[in-house]
């Protein structure tokens, strides 16, 4: 009776915060994209597949494959995905942590989620003005609750998420990763 009174409890303040939330997000960067930095503190936000229409994310809540790349999974903490601009799309391949590096934009990507990350730390994507990640790597809870930042999350781990948000697909911060918003 208690459990099934306190999960009520659970639902009814999650309904009641989505539906009188207070907080408006802005639409910084354009309708139908990532609302990228909020000016009330919030973070970034987004959501994208890839070509074969599933998240790059592992989707394991035990057994972490890892940091997913493309059609990859690199091993932690050794290597990364390293995501490189090509044309108008990306590339990915695993390198060793470190060597994430070509001609044009590159972004060395160390986890995918908190699986990846030790000593109770998240994975953290920081974003650009222009709400593009510059940045993924473990921080603390609360490093990556800072503006200009979201938590990178598993949407089939329990609770992948901070209080009040939840895992999406990313569109444009980090496209083809979910991040809590």
């Amino acid at each position: 009776m208690v459990a099934r009174l306190a999960s009520g409890c659970v639902c009814f303040v999650v309904v009641l915060a989505v539906s009188c939330g207070g907080a408006k997000e802005t639409d910084l960067f354009g309708a139908g994209s990532d609302a990228g930095v909020s000016t009330d503190g919030g973070s970034v936000d987004g959501a994208q597949t890839t070509d074969a229409g599933r998240p790059k994310d592992s989707g394991q809540t035990s057994g972490d494959q890892g940091v997913r790349c493309e059609s990859a999974d690199c091993p932690v903490p050794s290597q990364a995905c390293c995501r490189r601009e090509v044309g108008a799309g990306f590339s990915f391949s695993c390198t060793a942590v470190g060597n994430c590096s070509g001609s044009g934009t590159t972004l060395e990507i160390t986890c995918d989620d908190a699986h990846d990350c030790t000593g109770g730390n998240v994975c953290c994507v920081s974003a650009s003005q222009q709400n593009t990640a510059t940045e993924v790597v473990c921080r603390s809870l609360g490093e990556c609750q800072q503006q200009g930042r979201a938590v990178v999350c598993d949407p089939n781990a329990p609770n992948p998420c901070p209080s009040g948000k939840n895992c999406q697909p990313s569109q444009q911060t980090l496209p083809g990763y979910n991040i809590c918003r």
